[in-house]
Formats: structure tokens, sequence, C-alpha cells
């Protein structure tokens, strides 16, 4: 693998992302696709891995940016995969490389795994001016109030919305307790100037949980009844739809997003340009915890989740995973969590029919929720 291919990947790269850089304003992806490639360069790799990085980073793009396919088609290069089989190069390009040093073979990684992360995010915003709608149209008025009927009412009003969580979600005392289990994710870049916000902070037993540990928190929630009790307890909230909020913070200015039990009630185009606008208002670091039922959990998914008139669809695991990648996040991991199920005893059964007793215990009594962790 010589200069010439790498000229030759030049070549198809950049008079594409001139192009996307010119029609959409997106001026960091040529230039951090050229970071990318001067830092895994062919030099002491093996050219059957600098080949596929190549034709990767090449597919990426011409998958990506459909509408310029037509000016790119006499390269004969065809759309095979995304940006993960970029990441599967570095890490094979890292294992040729054979660095001595553990630690320099970690740090090499890590500015691999930043690199990635802005580029999937550039990437993305190419994609969302590509496909706009108009998003803030179907933005709710509350993580609570995002179903309409056909008069374009509330599904349920704030006052009969905060006697059904107070029936059906359990008392105060014991949410802020299972809460308390989030405390360690919680990363050290929140400060007074780039605080904890909880979006959709509802009776605010989260608020007092972080208030109890010194932890600078802003609460956002739409529903009345909500902010009037958290105001009460002289927390600190707004009363703000979810969407607005997020548009009108600058960049880099929250330290960490938690949101418990939100997601699962927005559209999911909403949804989408929720965990856009949070990445885009994080700082490097920063994190979103947001809490979801397990869709994983039959009994969940097929019965309590629909206790709640206003939730839209169970969220899959991976597919919050997947989309946190994709808007431009450097890691994305899952928590499960609550598992409140029955115990039962499946001893002295052969190993066979523990077996399969087992995955029909975790499908129908498992955690009744999941948490995504993504760190921007």
């Amino acid at each position: 693998m010589g200069l010439g291919s790498i000229s030759l990947m030049k070549r198809l790269l950049r008079p594409l992302f001139n192009k996307a850089a010119s029609m959409l304003g997106v001026v960091g992806v040529q230039e951090r696709l050229n970071r990318l490639e001067e830092n895994v360069s062919p030099r002491g790799l093996d050219s059957d891995v600098f080949t596929m990085m190549e034709r990767r980073v090449t597919d990426l793009a011409m998958s990506q940016l459909a509408p310029l396919r037509d000016e790119i088609a006499n390269t004969a290069l065809h759309a095979e995969t995304r940006l993960q089989d970029l990441n599967a190069a570095l890490v094979a390009y890292v294992d040729a490389k054979q660095l001595q040093n553990e630690s320099s073979i970690e740090d090499f990684k890590q500015q691999q795994v930043s690199l990635i992360s802005e580029i999937r995010q550039s990437i993305d915003t190419i994609r969302r001016q590509l496909n706009a709608a108009p998003v803030a149209t179907l933005a709710p008025s509350a993580p609570r109030e995002n179903s309409r009927g056909a008069n374009d009412a509330p599904v349920i009003d704030d006052g009969l919305y905060v006697a059904l969580e107070n029936h059906f979600r359990g008392s105060r005392d014991a949410v802020a307790q299972r809460q308390q289990d989030y405390l360690p994710m919680l990363p050290s870049v929140i400060n007074a100037s780039a605080p904890l916000v909880d979006l959709g902070c509802g009776r605010g037993e989260w608020l007092k949980v972080t208030r109890a540990q010194g932890i600078p928190s802003l609460g956002v929630d739409s529903n009345t009844v909500c902010i009037a009790e958290c105001q009460e307890e002289n927390l600190d909230v707004v009363q703000e739809d979810l969407l607005q909020f997020l548009a009108q913070r600058p960049a880099a200015s929250v330290g960490t997003y938690t949101l418990f039990q939100v997601l699962e009630h927005l559209p999911f185009p909403v949804l989408v340009e929720a965990l856009r606008e949070m990445r885009r208002t994080l700082v490097p670091g920063g994190r979103v915890i947001a809490e979801v039922p397990n869709a994983k959990n039959l009994r969940v998914s097929a019965g309590t989740f629909w206790i709640d008139p206003t939730h839209q669809r169970p969220l899959f695991p991976e597919l919050l995973l997947f989309l946190a990648k994709e808007v431009g996040f450097a890691q994305a991991e899952g928590h499960y969590t609550n598992d409140l199920s029955p115990k039962h005893d499946l001893s002295g059964l052969p190993d066979g029919a523990t077996n399969a007793l087992r995955s029909v215990v975790d499908a129908v009594d498992g955690p009744g929720d999941f948490a995504l962790i993504a760190t921007a």
C-alpha cells in the first residue's frame, strides 16, 4: 500500500466533503477525516487492514450523503458498511502496530475513539439537515404531554397525571432510594457552570438526592403541579418544554443530563432530536443517564408499560445504544436496574431444565428498568 492509494482516497473524499461543507456548513467533516487518515497511516500497517479502512471511509461518505452520490458514481465504489467497520479497522491497526508500551496503546485508542465520535456527530449533522423535518412542531409541551387527541388536548391533565404517578410508581422515598444507585455513575465534570440537569424532573426525588450530595442540579418539567411541588421543596427547577430548553442551552454547558422514565414519552423524532441536543450541550466527558422501562421484560413491555396513557412505545435497549453512538456519543453502555421480581428457586433441576426455565424467568421477571449511560 503506497502513497498512490492515499492520494486516490484524498481525491475521492475531498471533493465530496467540500461539497457537503459548502451545502450544509459542516466544515469539520473533511478536517476530521483528514486527521483520521493521518493518524492511521499505512506506515507499519498491514496493507489489507489499510485497504479495508480506506474502502470503509469512502463507503461511509457515499452511504451517508445519498443526494451527492450521482456526482461520484464514476468511482465505482459501493456503500457496504457504516462507521463501526472503521472502528474495527482501528483495532486491527493497533494490533498491527504492536506498540510496546501498553499505556501508549490505551492513549492511542482513546484518541481514536474521541475522533470517531466527532466524525459520527458531523455525519449525523449532515443527515439531520438532509432529512430536515419540522421536528419542533412534533415536540410535546412536556415529556409527559406528548400524546394528543383529535382536538389537540392533552391525553391527561397535569393534576391527574401526578395522581396516577403517585398511585402506580411508588412513594417518593422508594423512588429516591432506587435512584441512589446512579450516584456512582455521575462524572466528575459536573460543577456550578456545568450542572446536572434532570429533564422531566417530576416530583423532584432525584433533585433531592443530588442536593443532599452537594451536586449542582437543575430540574426541568412542564407539568405545573410537579413544578409547584418542587418549588415547595426549594428545589431549583424551571417549567419548560424539553426540546425548547435544550435548543436554548449553549454548547458545552451541562455536566450531565438525567432522564428518569422520560424517553418513552417522546415521539421518535423528538427522542432523536433530544439526544442530538444533549450531545451538543454536554461538556467533554459529560453524560446522559436515561432510565426507561425494560422492553426485554415481557411483564413490563406487554403489561405495566401501558398503564401510563402518555407512553409512546417500549424502547429496546440496543436501540438506545445504537442511537447514542449514531449522534456522536463517544461511549454508550447499558445498565439494568430495579429488579423487583419474585425470586425463583431452580435448584435440584437438571441443567437443561434449569437453563430453559432461567431464560423464561429472565424474560418475565428480569430487571424492570434499563438505563442508557452515554458519555460525550
